[in-house]
């Protein structure tokens, strides 16, 4: 070792913690960006070579240098922002984003800001117009099993006209018979709730999606039979009689059409009413209920009504699911599935090539992206209107950086040691 050595240690300081110190203030620039991952240094030691000095043989260092800068995934805070299309992601999952619109065609990327927008095409991009990559909705409304750019495309619904109504409602079986003995006496259109036992309402659409109210009359008419009368705007379409069993039990399921609704314009399809005989409760399995249309002891009542028609309806806001289902609502009350978010998990995202704009790129260290649904594997779920903060702790970055700038203004000052040792020796010859 000589002094040329001294010199040479000291410029591996400067160099070794001059990165450091350049690591250290890109995580302290970044500590408010969504997403961003701090990065971490690793120092090695340089051996020159091996003396023998006195018989002992000694390693001689020739200072320090920088080994690895590691990228930490550790997860971020996560920050509320009640912005509807804001995601954080709660686990180790990745976005994915189609490279396209950033200049890498045919390319995947990845990253874990979620700040994202609709686009005047409709598509789901970040701030850097990049489209996030999920599960499109078929004809159907179900999810197809392909991965391509994400896109709010139903941004209006047209009217659809009813064709299937279900109803799941008791009957009071202690109802007696109009007419006594004599009876029944028959229902009159004209003077409907007077002529019947009960009565309930369901509003129907035609196929511009103008509402009807479908307005039914039950009428006890025996021990063990009921009528139905289903009236639409004024109109009876339909009587139905119902036969029940002595534990209250409808005999079979019914489904009946309401043959004579002509709604203005014609209806496209008849209208299916739909009475579900149900499963009555036995207490002695403790199994079935009132899920059907029965006829008990107690009070009439509606225990369920649905139907399939609805009004034209326009977007009003997305809901998005801890599975990254979105969800879209519309004025006329429905809504409906517009795509899933998938997220990419990796076997070592430490190993991923970082290409700026909070977007990343795999590679061979960090193996090939594993795409999925959230919620499965280590991917995590996704909150809505929440974004993931910078995991740079402020605190320990400065501690680090002062101690990085000790270390560097210290080998600066070996430097100049050396230099004044080498002054003295030149200074000898003199």
């Amino acid at each position: 070792m000589s002094l040329f050595g001294t010199l040479g240690i000291g410029v591996t300081a400067i160099n070794a913690n001059g990165a450091a110190i350049q690591v250290s203030s890109e995580n302290i620039s970044n500590v408010n960006t969504v997403g961003f991952k701090r990065s971490r240094v690793s120092f090695g030691d340089i051996i020159a070579d091996t003396s023998d000095t006195h018989g002992i043989l000694a390693a001689i260092g020739f200072g320090t240098k920088l080994v690895d800068i590691q990228r930490m995934h550790s997860q971020g805070a996560l920050m509320n922002t009640s912005f509807p299309l804001d995601m954080a992601i709660a686990g180790e999952g990745f976005f994915v984003l189609n490279g396209a619109q950033v200049g890498r065609p045919g390319q995947t990327l990845f990253s874990r800001a979620g700040q994202f927008r609709v686009d005047k095409d409709g598509f789901v991009v970040n701030p850097s117009g990049a489209r996030l990559q999920g599960q499109p909705v078929g004809d159907n409304d179900e999810l197809l099993s392909t991965t391509q750019d994400l896109a709010v495309q139903r941004t209006n619904i047209a009217p659809r006209q009813t064709s299937e109504i279900s109803f799941a409602l008791n009957l009071d079986a202690r109802t007696p018979v109009r007419g006594g003995l004599g009876g029944p006496l028959p229902f009159d259109v004209n003077d409907p709730d007077a002529t019947s036992d009960y009565a309930t309402t369901v509003t129907v659409f035609d196929s511009l999606g103008k509402p009807y109210d479908a307005r039914l009359y039950f009428e006890r008419t025996s021990n063990t039979t009921w009528d139905a009368h289903i009236l639409i705007d004024g109109v009876e379409v339909q009587t139905q009689q119902f036969t029940f069993q002595q534990n209250g039990a409808l005999v079979s399921n019914v489904t009946t059409q309401a043959g004579n609704w002509n709604p203005t314009p014609p209806a496209t399809q008849g209208v299916g009413f739909t009475f579900d005989a149900g499963t009555v409760f036995d207490p002695v399995t403790g199994t079935g209920g009132l899920d059907g249309i029965t006829s008990f002891g107690s009070s009439s009542t509606i225990v369920t009504q649905s139907q399939d028609g609805y009004a034209s309806g326009a977007l009003v806001s997305i809901d998005l699911a801890r599975d990254g289902i979105m969800r879209g609502n519309y004025t006329n009350g429905k809504s409906l599935v517009l795509g899933q978010v998938t997220l990419a998990q990796f076997r070592n995202p430490e190993g991923m090539n970082r290409i700026g704009e909070n977007l990343f790129e795999g590679s061979i260290e960090s193996g090939e992206a594993a795409i999925a649904a959230p919620l499965t594997g280590a991917r995590g779920s996704v909150i809505q209107g929440s974004l993931e903060a910078s995991n740079v702790d402020l605190a320990q970055e400065f501690v680090d950086l002062i101690q990085y700038q000790r270390a560097f203004q210290a080998g600066s000052r070996t430097v100049t040691t050396g230099d004044e040792l080498l002054r003295e020796v030149v200074n000898l010859k003199r």
